[in-house]
């Protein structure tokens, strides 16, 4: 009976030895299982720094179109002060050409004056003549008499 019963306590102490092992092997299982969890949070964690990632480019790709846009801008700008600046060299052109078109009007108004006196000469010098003719006609008068 002794012998069974150590054979029974034996048995019992393999089985508790077995139920051991099964408790090792659940918890390493367990542990296994907590460490696959804290993998995917890394993973999902990795995966939403690559969604912020790929937002930074998409930022960064709207800042260069930002960037071009302005430059754009700048040039449109830039063509509109060179607009305004050959409107300003026309605006002078045409000042120019009216100043010049006033120096010849004034060049003619000279011209004319310069007719006028020597019209006035001619007729001066005719007057002249006319009293020369008067002259002579008293003295042909004169000597006549």
């Amino acid at each position: 009976i002794v012998f069974y019963c150590l054979k029974i306590v034996m048995v019992v102490f393999y089985c508790l030895k077995i139920v051991m092992v099964v408790s090792y092997c659940l918890k390493i299982v367990m542990v296994v299982s907590y460490c696959l969890k804290i993998v995917m949070v890394v993973f999902y964690c990795l995966k939403i720094v690559m969604v912020v990632f790929y937002c930074l480019k998409i930022v960064m790709v709207v800042s260069y179109c930002l960037k071009i846009v302005m430059v754009v801008f700048y040039c449109l700008k830039i063509v509109m002060v060179v607009s305004y600046c050959l409107k300003i060299v026309m605006v002078v052109f045409y000042c120019l050409k009216i100043v010049m078109v006033v120096s010849y009007c004034l060049k003619i108004v000279t011209v004319v004056f310069y007719c006028l006196k020597i019209v006035m000469v001619v007729f001066y010098c005719l007057k002249i003549v006319d009293g020369c003719f008067d002259c002579l006609k008293i003295a042909t008068d004169v000597c006549m008499v």
